[in-house]
């Protein structure tokens, strides 16, 4: 682009002054340019046309988003906009007080913001730059990715939106210029974004410990609950110091590359940096599935890990060392145990636990993954069927699958810590693979035969399911009664460990 080869000869230009190879006492290969005013007025020119061309191309699909919430305290605070500062201190009336940006990513009226931005069961509003002010509805929040789409409840002429271009957050290097566009008081006020520019000034930072974007409450200051604390964040020196959660950071070209918020200033985190979310594959993916209305899921191997040294030879070793290895687990039917050093994921390095849980967590429930350890000395593979974490915090999801005879399950797996603990600890869940009922309708034909949530089921019929698939799949074309063994309630290890339920079909 024209602002890129512009820039380019600018720093050229600067450089010819004073360059690093000349004040290293180095001699330039060939002799500088002679000063050119006039040339250099043309750079400055075009940088900034392209700077105004592509802030006038992105800002109308940048929103501010409000919420009402009566007789209720607010989600977040005016001016407070870091999403990964949980602020719920001020009562709000019925009047929509302002919380975040959003960017419009669907002509149809889907509108990415930040997951602190909703709350199910509140009104929230979505204004656009030319001053008009829409309902809108939750379609999916997902507190792990810090993310949620909210639908705009347009009028009734079929309104278009001006939806933003997706850009690849991953082909992202440092030094590239990005624009930062937002302030959603601004919008809502004049309809005018704010918008600034900087460079990337770094990649994959980690969110602070003890800084949640969820209401998940956790044993100490360091409890981490979102993929951004595993190292994700997008930095830039681009000025994000106007309440910029929830707005754009697009490229050169544009396309939105972040979603903006900013970082308590700690250790570590310096003080006029900003942060996005990056869109990257992995983003994209969970934004596709927010669209739907859809619950998003992360993968679980199902192990607990220490960092440090390895047991066998007492030397650092990179890599995650596991510590425990939980029954029934995708780690435990994969052959691990205590003491492996997991040193790739599907073929990608791992140098410590945080990064096998983002890696882990990059890849869906089911997904064939293969693992490369190290036992002893010894290097090892593995190939594994993933299962699915528990994330902490409350999920919005419009859009499930449907139930069978009343019944929804999920992975066995996909309990919240303390739960799995305790059902782990009574030997609840089948080593050879189960799934847990999440959901039973009251009065459905499962309710009345005795099935109540949080049970375990191995078989249906003759067929063990260890998925949810496996059990739609067992169950999807039964016309009668259908035989459901549960693992509960466990009696002795001399009674088969479980009991068997008929299910009839629904009643019409």
């Amino acid at each position: 682009m024209i602002l890129r080869t512009a820039i380019f000869v600018l720093i050229s230009t600067i450089l010819t002054t004073a360059s690093p190879l000349q004040r290293a006492g180095a001699q330039p290969s060939a002799p500088s340019a002679p000063n050119n005013p006039a040339a250099d007025q043309a750079t400055v020119a075009a940088i900034e046309r392209t700077l105004v061309e592509v802030i006038h191309h992105a800002e109308p699909s940048v929103v501010a988003v409000a919420r009402s919430a009566p007789q209720q305290q607010s989600l977040l605070a005016p001016h407070a906009d870091d999403i990964f500062t949980d602020l719920r201190q001020q009562p709000v009336t019925g009047e929509p007080s302002t919380v975040a940006a959003g960017v419009i990513i669907d002509a149809a009226g889907l509108v990415l913001t930040e997951y602190l931005a909703v709350r199910e069961g509140e009104q929230n509003t979505i204004t656009t730059i030319d001053g008009k002010t829409y309902a809108a509805t939750i379609k999916a929040a997902d507190p792990r990715s810090g993310l949620a789409v909210l639908s705009i409840v347009a009028a009734a002429d079929n309104k278009r939106f001006h939806a933003i271009t997706f850009g690849d957050a991953s082909q992202l290097r440092k030094g590239q210029f990005v624009i930062a566009i937002g302030n959603p008081y601004a919008i809502r006020s004049d309809g005018e974004p704010t918008a600034s520019w900087g460079i990337v000034t770094n990649l994959a930072r980690k969110a602070p410990p003890g800084i949640n974007l969820n209401d998940a409450p956790g044993p100490n200051n360091d409890y981490r609950t979102t993929l951004h604390h595993l190292g994700t964040l997008i930095q830039t020196d681009a000025k994000l110091g106007w309440s910029a959660g929830g707005g754009a950071l697009v490229n050169l070209r544009g396309e939105l590359v972040g979603l903006t918020t900013t970082v308590a200033t700690i250790a570590g985190h310096e003080q006029p940096a900003g942060y996005a979310i990056p869109m990257d594959e992995t983003i994209r993916r969970i934004i596709d599935t927010l669209k739907q209305g859809q619950e998003v899921e992360y993968g679980l191997l199902g192990i607990g890990f220490q960092t440090g040294n390895t047991a066998a030879t007492g030397t650092a070793t990179a890599g995650a060392v596991v510590q425990q290895v939980y029954p029934g687990s995708p780690a435990a039917r994969a052959g691990l145990q205590a003491g492996d050093v997991i040193t790739q994921i599907a073929g990608q390095p791992v140098n410590d636990v945080d990064r096998l849980q983002l890696l882990v967590s990059r890849l869906l429930p089911s997904q064939q993954v293969t693992i490369d350890y190290l036992r002893g000395n010894h290097p090892a593979t593995a190939q594994a069927s993933l299962s699915k974490l528990a994330v902490p915090g409350k999920k919005v999801v419009t859009d499930r699958p449907p139930s069978w005879r009343g019944i929804r399950v999920d992975y066995a797996l996909a309990l919240d810590a303390a739960t799995l603990a305790e059902q782990l600890a009574a030997g609840a869940l089948d080593p050879a693979g189960c799934v847990v009922v999440s959901d039973v309708a009251q009065n459905s034909s499962a309710w009345n035969a005795g099935v109540r949530p949080g049970m375990f089921i191995s078989h249906v019929g003759d067929q063990r399911v260890t998925t949810p698939g496996e059990f739609r799949d067992a169950v999807q074309n039964a016309d009668e009664n259908v035989n459901l063994r549960l693992t509960q309630p466990i009696r002795s290890p001399n009674d088969g460990g479980g009991r068997d339920l008929e299910i009839p079909p629904t009643q019409p």
